[in-house]
């Protein structure tokens, strides 16, 4: 059987044997992580924790893209000028462009939806490999936020 960890990246083998009983002992300290990393998933700060150590996984800065609100993409798009880490730096410029295509918090809520979303879960599911360059990173979204664009909005006049 092979277990896997999506938010840390570790992956944890452990062999069953038919039949075996196994008994689990887990500690509050565990339950706490477990916790910790689940909530930082949801929220879209794994690429902040501390935790995960720096550099965060890459797959992180999608995860921070697809869960950020109005106000947190209008942040991260303006600090494009004193940002010094270069995967930021890509965040600002997503973030820019997000802001510009959205439009309003609410068109913001449907593009994440739309298109960062499910980019984020296919990465996770291991159906996309998650980007090794913030320049990859920046092909990747914004492949996603044409594709959302142009296939399912150019009729409604939206965006």
């Amino acid at each position: 059987m092979r277990l896997r960890r999506l938010v840390s990246g570790r992956e944890v083998e452990r062999p069953e044997q038919e039949g075996e009983r196994t008994q689990s002992h887990v500690t509050a300290g565990q339950v706490g992580r477990v916790v910790a990393e689940a909530t930082a998933l949801v929220e879209g700060t794994v690429a902040d924790s501390v935790q995960f150590g720096w550099p965060p996984p890459p797959w992180a800065w999608i995860n921070k893209l697809a869960h950020a609100d109005w106000a947190d993409i209008c942040d991260l798009s303006i600090k494009r000028h004193r940002l010094v880490r270069v995967w930021e730096g890509a965040i600002s410029f997503l973030a820019a462009d997000m802001r510009a295509l959205a439009g309003t918090p609410e068109g913001l809520v449907e593009l994440q939806r739309g298109a960062l979303i499910p980019l984020e879960l296919r990465v996770l599911a291991g159906r996309v490999q998650p980007p090794e360059s913030p320049l990859e990173l920046v092909a990747m979204v914004r492949a996603e936020m044409d594709r959302f664009r142009l296939n399912d909005h150019d009729d409604k006049g939206q965006f």
